[in-house]
C-alpha cells in the first residue's frame, strides 16, 4: 500500500509540473534575434606603397644635431621631389632628439652628445618607381627605413 501512494504521488507532481511551469511570468514573449558571424578575404592588387623611412645625425651639441639633420632630411625631400613625389604624398611622422651614450668597458655609460632623427611617410602611387625612389632617399642621406606598406589607392 505503501508503494502504490508513492507511485500516485510521483503521477501526481508529474502531471502537475507541465501546470506549474505555465506560471504568468513565462508568458512573457522572449525577443527573437538572429546573429551572423562571417569572415571574409579579399585579394587584390596593391595600387600603391607608404614608405617610413628618414634622418638621423649625431652631434655634440643638440643644436649642431638638429642642424645636420636637417640639412640630411633637406636633401632627401629635395630628390624626392625630383623622383616625382608630389608634397601632398610626403607626411612628417616623428622629430626627436636624444642623448647619445658610449658604453665603457665596465659596462657604465656616459654621454657623448646628441641624436637627432625625423621621420616622413611617403605615398608612392607609381609602384613600377619604388625601387628608383628607395634609391634615391638613401642616396640623399636617408639612413632610417621602418617599413614599407602595400595596400589598396582608397586606404
Amino acid at each position: 500500500m505503501k508503494h502504490a501512494r508513492l507511485t500516485v504521488l510521483a503521477l501526481a507532481i508529474g502531471l502537475a509540473a507541465p501546470a506549474l511551469a505555465q506560471s504568468p511570468q513565462s508568458t512573457i514573449a522572449v525577443p527573437r534575434s538572429i546573429v551572423v558571424t562571417g569572415e571574409g578575404h579579399v585579394r587584390a592588387a596593391p595600387e600603391m606603397a607608404r614608405i617610413r623611412l628618414g634622418v638621423s645625425e649625431t652631434a655634440e651639441t643638440a643644436r649642431a644635431a638638429l642642424d645636420a639633420m636637417n640639412a640630411a632630411m633637406a636633401q632627401v625631400l629635395e630628390r624626392l621631389t625630383q623622383t616625382g613625389i608630389a608634397p601632398q604624398n610626403v607626411q612628417t611622422g616623428q622629430l626627436s632628439l636624444d642623448r647619445d651614450y658610449s658604453r665603457m668597458r665596465d659596462g657604465q655609460s656616459e654621454p657623448v652628445g646628441f641624436v637627432a632623427t625625423t621621420m616622413v611617410e611617403l605615398r608612392v602611387t607609381d609602384l613600377d618607381e619604388l625601387g628608383a625612389v628607395l634609391d634615391a632617399a638613401v642616396g640623399e642621406g636617408a639612413n632610417r627605413l621602418e617599413g614599407i606598406e602595400f595596400a589598396l589607392a582608397d586606404q
